[in-house]
């Protein structure tokens, strides 16, 4: 993990030790970004929450520096494991895939969109099977209830900043060709001021709110659609809005680099 990335997961856990409201002695879990072995021009996936992940601590607990280092290291392990090890840190969402005796990932809506999407615009050719393996896959919140469900009101509110910061540096890392928050503009709102220069574009429509790009330093503009959870939705009409927002950007991107072209070849012929 990148210094900046470990450093912002630091923070991150150093706010939940300011949590109040009775919730300080309550399991916890957290969560860092997971990148696939493959996700070079591949697809970002933002959440709003994991929901449920490593053995559980407690907000006091991570008041000791040495117990905080120990959280980090086991939630790194898990989102990144050694070089050595060969394995895709994505792949256990393919290898869970039906899979009944476990968390079945083709029963939530959630990767199932996420797989057709990664398909329809491009990301992974039909017929892959490893299509995990193209993800960068993260959350808005990266610690939450050890049990599941995503965190009540104060936890949110105590570590939203640092979260916030921590996305911004997960974007930046990345070398993914696209960015796809499945949360709701409600939920991702606050975290967009943050990222750099974003530009909205496209309409609104029934499950997707928010389209643009996201310019970072040193990269060529990058197309972020924000569409609604897709728990409980119509997903063909979902799958379609989120496609259909994608190929939109890209042909706005299209137009605007042919009309530079052209206007630089007026001025050299001029």
């Amino acid at each position: 993990m990148e210094k900046r990335l470990y450093d912002g997961l630091s923070e991150v856990l150093f706010s939940v030790t300011e949590v109040d409201g009775g919730l300080e002695a309550e399991q916890l879990t957290g969560f860092a970004s997971m990148r696939g072995c493959h996700s070079r021009n591949g697809l970002m996936v933002v959440g709003r929450s994991v929901n449920g992940w490593l053995d559980g601590w407690n907000a006091v607990e991570l008041r000791d520096e040495q117990k905080r280092q120990n959280v980090i290291q086991d939630i790194v392990g898990r989102c990144e494991p050694p070089d050595s090890d060969g394995r895709c840190p994505m792949a256990w969402v393919t290898d869970q895939w039906g899979d009944e005796r476990q968390y079945n990932t083709a029963r939530s809506a959630f990767w199932r969109c996420i797989e057709r999407v990664s398909r329809e615009i491009g990301i992974v050719q039909d017929g892959a099977p490893d299509w995990s393996s193209y993800l960068v896959w993260t959350n808005l919140y990266k610690v939450s209830p050890c049990e599941g469900g995503n965190p009540p009101p104060r936890l949110m509110e105590a570590q939203h900043t640092a979260c916030r910061k921590l996305l911004h540096s997960e974007i930046e890392a990345s070398d993914v060709q696209a960015i796809l928050f499945l949360t709701g503009l409600d939920w991702a709102y606050s975290f967009l001021p943050e990222m750099t220069d974003i530009r909205f574009a496209g309409a609104f429509t029934n499950y997707v709110a928010l389209s643009g790009w996201v310019h970072s330093l040193g990269r060529s503009p990058v197309p972020l659609v924000v569409a609604s959870h897709p728990q409980g939705k119509r997903e063909d009409a979902w799958t379609g809005e989120v496609r259909e927002a994608f190929r939109r950007l890209r042909r706005e991107h299209r137009d605007l680099t042919e009309e530079l072209y052209g206007t630089e070849q007026q001025l050299t012929a001029g």
